[in-house]
């Protein structure tokens, strides 16, 4: 649960805070669910600049071995590619770089003491490179914008456990390294600006503490907070868009349970604190320093959400049963809950209205792993049930207007003919107008790349020009708006052979001894290949060439038949076959 709470908070600063919707402006853009045989969950993901999303599983076999199961998706939820990496713990963080390069840290365990692995996937899939630093185990990484690779955790050969910074160059080398012994951690996360933030304890006693490395292993702050009437444990860590870090500590006295959450900004210094709060915190998500949420375990299977603003002060505190939540910047809190058929995604403001809420069925949900709000957009991690074993399913919901469907005016047309294509919103436009992004995966289709819905409306349609074909193509039309996408095929048709005629149509002749010029036309252009043409006769007395080609770019050819001299009127059938298609013309040879 700690590392999707740092993820959070790294999408949190990574990009913009999202504007409100409306309770019908919420649309399911995709979603996708992997099952590896003998069954896996997903332990992490992560995002890209482009929106490409990153999933990390562990799969353990008793036969076959431990591996990393590690997929990419784009942002429209379509496999990219799939690799697999041997392992034998889980992994705990992941990292991707501008160029889709993707960079996970964890621990081997093969000796004694475990060793800090990580691994750089290229952007294709392939392995680029692995590296191990003994006695050490990786929590998080950093890219920076040269390739280098910054991996956070802790150093466990002496105890007790000590802050491990360890700098890669781009190719795999260990540059630098920093060990600081004046910290238990407990978690790592990575700043935009590369700083390494870390929770924990004081070495020599259970107070949480806080502290910052820069990316070159300076020490930017450090702070705890000592208390000698109940011990103290840092539980979880979040951070905001202006890089304010809130930690939630955990009071236990062996009787009760309470706990106290602070708020710190980028250098450190306190901002507020509010302490003894009931409850025993699961996870902390913030959009600002005056919204943070906590959500609290309260009893035997009893839970509680509560928000915290400027100074502290408790602005929600409300009993509910969501598995996960995720701050929605100043608008409000998503939970996250799931029933025996369903994950369900409810949006709630400080007034505890329902600003909108969603259902994903079809599904036998298991766990909730990881929920994040990135530009008015919904992801979710989750574990589902199929059959007897546990598979990963990822989701996403776009807040706003949103495209619901996309569908052709026809599902097939002959390559050259144009077809229109209607894109459904789930609302009418604003007074702007929504803009519509298109998108197909063949030239031989052209969309244009935006088109408007005008205010008012929630439909647009427009016309798509084609190009001729040789063969069958299947071209893929994608609409988004808002992040959100749907997308439908239009199957693309070649020319087929149409007729083979004679001069004088049904009534053509042509007198013995001499020549006839024959016209194939097909129904359409051909693309950029010729079409041979399979020609006969059914008579010694008018000869043929076997085959006559349609030029590229062209829709009839020429042939010339040439005939022998007779003395009674002969009827002649000359025959035309082009991919499956016969056709005949009569011809009379005249003494």
């Amino acid at each position: 649960m700690r590392f999707f709470a740092l993820l959070a908070c790294l999408c949190a600063v990574l990009f913009a805070l999202p504007t409100a919707a409306r309770a019908t402006d919420v649309v399911q853009s995709w979603a996708q669910t992997f099952q590896n045989p003998g069954g896996e969950t997903a332990d992490i993901y992560t995002m890209d600049s482009k929106g490409s999303v990153y999933l990390a599983s562990f799969i353990s076999f008793d036969v076959s071995g431990d591996f990393w199961l590690i997929r990419k998706l784009n942002s429209l939820g379509q496999l990219q590619w799939t690799q697999s990496f041997f392992a034998t713990e889980r992994p705990r963080g992941m990292a991707a770089d501008a160029n889709g390069n993707l960079f996970i840290t964890s621990a081997q365990s093969l000796g004694v003491a475990p060793a800090a692995i990580t691994i750089k996937i290229l952007s294709d899939g392939e392995l680029g490179w692995v590296n191990e630093y003994d006695g050490g185990v990786g929590l998080s990484v950093h890219v920076d914008a040269t390739g280098n690779c910054y991996v956070g955790g802790y150093y466990s050969s002496n105890l007790p456990d000590q802050l491990l910074l360890v700098e890669y160059s781009a190719t795999g080398e260990v540059l630098k390294t920093t060990q600081r012994n004046d910290i238990v951690p407990t978690s790592t996360f990575f700043m935009p600006n590369g700083a390494l933030i870390c929770n924990g304890q004081v070495p020599s006693s259970s107070n949480p503490m806080l502290e910052a490395l820069s990316i070159s292993g300076d020490l930017l702050y450090s702070t705890y907070s000592e208390n000698t009437s109940t011990d103290k444990y840092a539980f979880d860590l979040g951070c905001d868009s202006a890089s304010n870090i809130y930690l939630a500590v955990s009071d236990t006295n062996g009787t009760t349970n309470s706990f106290g959450i602070g708020c710190y900004g980028p250098t450190g210094a306190l901002i507020w604190d509010r302490q003894g709060s009931s409850g025993l915190p699961q996870q902390i998500t913030a959009s600002d320093p005056n919204h943070a949420y906590v959500h609290v375990k309260t009893g035997t299977n009893a839970f509680a959400d509560r928000g915290f603003g400027a100074g502290g002060t408790l602005f929600l505190n409300v009993v509910a049963q969501p598995e996960i939540i995720a701050a929605d910047g100043s608008k409000g809190l998503i939970q996250l809950t799931k029933t025996t058929t369903a994950f369900t995604f409810t949006e709630i403001n400080a007034d505890l209205q329902t600003l909108w809420s969603q259902s994903y069925s079809g599904i036998v949900p298991s766990q909730s792993l990881s929920l994040n709000v990135i530009n008015s957009t919904v992801y979710a991690l989750n574990a589902t049930q199929v059959g007897a074993n546990l598979a990963t399913n990822f989701v996403k919901y776009v807040q706003g207007i949103g495209v619901t469907a996309v569908t052709p005016s026809k599902p097939s047309i002959q390559g050259g003919q144009s077809v229109n294509v209607t894109v459904q919103l789930n609302d009418v436009a604003p007074a702007n107008g929504t803009v519509v992004y298109f998108v197909d995966n063949s030239p031989t289709l052209g969309l244009p790349v935006t088109g408007v819905v005008p205010s008012g409306k929630s439909t647009l349609t427009v016309a798509a020009v084609t190009e001729p074909v040789d063969v069958s193509t299947t071209v893929t039309i994608i609409a988004e708006v808002n992040g959100g996408a749907r997308t439908t095929t239009v199957v693309l048709t070649p020319a087929v052979l149409s007729t083979v005629t004679f001069p004088g149509g049904a009534t053509a002749s042509v007198k013995g001894g001499q020549t006839i010029t024959g016209t194939i036309q097909l129904s359409g252009l051909t693309g950029v290949v010729s079409h041979a043409v399979a020609l006969s006769s059914n008579s010694a007395k008018a000869t043929l060439p076997a085959t006559v080609n349609v030029l590229p770019g062209k829709s009839t050819a020429t042939f010339v038949v040439s005939t022998t001299l007779v003395t009674t009127s002969t009827p002649v059938v000359i025959t035309a076959k082009l991919g499956g298609v016969t056709v005949t013309a009569k011809l009379t040879i005249s003494p």
